[in-house]
């Protein structure tokens, strides 16, 4: 394969993916420009090929000492890229490689049609978007930009933020956008600090903050300055180290100098321009205490990777794919374009060791739980889906010396789903994860359709012990849980249901979500689908916030979350937690997320954790199911006093408002007007939500999407009060959950 960063815009980045997809036994050429400030990696693992700014002339000639300014480097690049893009082209169809993964993009639009033309002869095509838009996006950067995604085979991003981002910023794109995380490079902790200080002439003992990178407006260097007088009256003895690439011009850098010297004139900033060789960078995380990262926009961030790589503690804003990529701990987070509280946080973390150290050993357990190797093969398995030709030598934990996946328990707890329970398993079967290290558990609640005949059948076609039928003699779900969790033998136990159909990579993303999070347990978004046209119309209204509220399982937004769509977990922490709890037939997933958070753990949400789950058909379905809802959650309710969430409470307060509002309104006068309110506000809501997503469907569709909205709150409400009713009074039962249909 070949691999192309056509600028060298991501020198670090590439180098080490090559290195560790060779590794694997991957023959790759990587395709790209000379490094004009300092000397390139090279590698005996894959061969490096200079075929683009060829006009940046030989090291050491006039020639580049010209390109080593900005202006001149665009101007030489612009002129030789088209014909060095022809070259290009013409190699690739000798060549013939089997697939080819670009890394940036020069010229979009050109970019669009070299890729089209690359497509046009079969050669396989990936797009890694380390960018969803230029930092300073011009007028046609959206429109170009989407018509070259557009046309390749797969899209990777680093982040769940970068891929609703890319969404946002270029609408909807009919090419798979996959997650493969930055990894950390190097992994190793940062050098003796007083030594690195020593080496770049800084105070021994002063705590001291680093801002590393170039100086563009979007990193927020200039809410940084804004904040240091504030941080510095404080802690006098505090200094600032800015080192990397100075601004674009003369007149920027004259403009940025003179700021430093305002917000600093005794001195205590310590201003160093131009780009760092990879030991002058060591140095500075070595000699730093924390890193901050101000920034106002950002998919992502590599220094943030570099200092979770040297062990040092990160304070980041909010933005973008920070939060994600800070998800595993080592750094703080604190609101964009805010230097007061900028200043407050960096004041926090620079007086306190004991927490900078506590976050420095997160950084590096979160740099060692994700590596260039776990990047290496989830790479592998999108060129797989991409299409790539040949197969390549097994990856390092397919080889006999390497550690084997974890072995993965899937639980499926069915009651009469012969007509779903095959989609459910075949995917575990054709997925990514190995046969053999995994096991499907099929617990069966007294079905009385042929779904035991059908998992039966699909036991003989595999080898013994692979699917398992268990009985549930009680019948509910968390009974069948915790009978599948006392068959397992997995290290991880993931569940799945019947009526549910889980992506081929499940078991794979889920694994990755763990072992990036360290998390106690990660699931995916509840993406429903429909068999007829009001089955569309609840699966569409149950993923909008008038029929979730801000519930993330279903809207999809990654993070930490108080709940998950079915789950994946530790087994050793479920076993922790002891099991699922039987007497809540409804929300045991719920409630098992409260006892997670509640001992500590957390709970991640992985849109890349894909599946779809068969909506209910008919109206008088829906309304069975979000009534069993409420009544659910009012039982979890007595269980965790405290634990109602807004979103769940407002269906039972509307409802309440329709059955005493009109009597109350006739008793009192007064209250007739904000009554009328109210429903009028509902009905509006109901017309507006109803016409956002009527819009992308078909009328039959749209016109049922007021009817689901209303069954959803209505029967959701009156299914709560009737088990806080039952609750009172003492009349809870035991309750068999139809179907297993939670």
């Amino acid at each position: 394969m070949v691999l192309v960063d056509p600028g060298r815009q991501v020198p670090g980045y590439c180098q080490a993916l090559a290195e560790a997809l060779a590794a694997t036994g991957i023959d790759l050429d990587f395709v790209t420009a000379p490094l004009l400030h300092y000397a390139a990696e090279t590698s005996e693992r894959f061969h490096t090929e200079l075929r683009f700014g060829r006009l940046l002339g030989p090291e050491g000639s006039r020639l580049r000492r010209l390109a080593e300014r900005p202006a001149a480097r665009r101007l030489l690049r612009g002129l030789g890229y088209p014909f060095e893009l022809v070259g290009f082209l013409r190699a690739m169809r000798r060549r013939r490689p089997d697939l080819i993964h670009l890394q940036w993009s020069l010229w979009p639009g050109l970019d669009a049609l070299a890729v089209a033309a690359l497509r046009r002869g079969g050669l396989p095509l990936v797009y890694t978007v380390h960018n969803s838009l230029p930092h300073e996006p011009r007028p046609w950067h959206r429109w170009s930009y989407r018509r070259l995604y557009a046309r390749a085979d797969r899209l990777i991003v680093h982040t769940e933020a970068s891929r609703a981002r890319l969404a946002r910023f270029v609408g909807p794109l009919s090419v798979p956008v996959e997650v493969v995380p930055m990894p950390a490079d190097p992994v190793a902790p940062a050098g003796d600090r007083r030594a690195a200080r020593r080496r770049l002439g800084l105070a021994a003992q002063a705590p001291l903050l680093l801002f590393l990178g170039h100086a563009r407006p979007y990193k927020g260097l200039d809410l940084l300055l804004k904040a240091w007088p504030g941080l510095h009256a404080q802690l006098p003895e505090a200094r600032l180290l800015i080192a990397g690439a100075p601004p674009r011009g003369a007149k920027a850098l004259a403009a940025l100098t003179a700021r430093i010297r305002a917000a600093a004139p005794d001195g205590s900033i310590d201003w160093r321009p131009g780009y760092l060789p990879r030991e002058a960078v060591a140095d500075c995380f070595a000699a730093a205490d924390l890193v901050a990262l101000p920034y106002r926009d950002s998919d992502h961030s590599a220094v943030l990777t570099a200092a979770r790589g040297y062990g040092r503690a990160v304070l980041a804003t909010a933005v973008g794919g920070l939060p994600e990529a800070l998800a595993g701990g080592g750094g703080r987070l604190v609101p964009p374009e805010d230097p007061s509280a900028l200043t407050e946080a960096l004041v926090a973390l620079l007086s306190d060791p004991d927490a900078r150290a506590t976050l420095e050993a997160e950084a590096l357990a979160a740099a060692r739980a994700w590596t260039w190797t776990d990047a290496a093969r989830a790479t592998r398995a999108v060129y797989d889906r991409a299409g790539m030709r040949h197969a390549a030598a097994p990856p390092p934990e397919d080889r006999p010396d390497a550690a084997p996946p974890p072995f993965v328990s899937v639980i499926l707890p069915v009651r009469d789903e012969e007509a779903q329970i095959e989609a459910a398993i075949r995917p575990f079967l054709a997925g990514d994860h190995p046969i053999e290290r995994m096991e499907l558990l099929v617990v069966d609640g007294g079905s009385r359709d042929g779904t035991r005949a059908r998992v039966e059948a699909l036991a003989a076609t595999l080898p013994p012990g692979r699917l398992r039928l268990l009985d549930n003699p009680v019948g509910s779900t968390p009974a069948g849980l915790n009978i599948g969790l006392a068959a397992a033998r997995g290290e991880v136990v993931l569940r799945m249901d019947g009526h549910a159909q889980p992506a081929e990579d499940y078991v794979t993303a889920c694994l990755a979500a763990l072992r990036r999070t360290g998390a106690w347990a990660v699931g995916g978004a509840m993406r429903g689908r429909g068999e007829t046209d009001f089955g569309r119309a609840a699966a569409l209204a149950t993923a909008h916030p008038l029929g979730a509220g801000d519930a993330a399982f279903r809207l999809g937004r990654a993070g930490w979350v108080d709940t998950v769509y079915l789950g994946a977990w530790p087994r050793a922490r479920l076993e922790q937690l002891g099991g699922f709890d039987e007497g809540l037939p409804r929300n045991q997933d719920y409630e098992l997320c409260l006892r997670i958070r509640a001992a500590g753990g957390r709970i991640w949400l992985d849109p890349a954790i894909r599946s779809t789950t068969l909506s209910r058909g008919s109206p008088t379905a829906l309304l069975r199911q979000y009534h069993g809802y409420g009544r659910g959650r009012a039982a979890t309710l007595r269980r965790h006093p405290g634990s109602l969430r807004w979103r769940q409470a407002l269906p039972a307060l509307w409802l309440a408002l329709l059955l005493l509002g009109p009597p109350a309104a006739l008793a009192w006068p007064g209250l007739r007007g904000p009554l009328a309110l109210a429903l009028a506000a509902y009905g509006l809501a109901l017309v507006g939500s109803t016409w956002q997503l009527g819009r992308g469907a078909s009328w039959r569709v749209a016109g049922w999407l007021p009817l689901a909205f209303v069954c959803i709150h209505l029967a959701w409400g009156t299914g709560f009060w009737r088990g806080l009713a039952g609750e009172a009074l003492g009349r809870r039962r035991p309750g068999i959950d139809p179907g297993a249909r939670a």
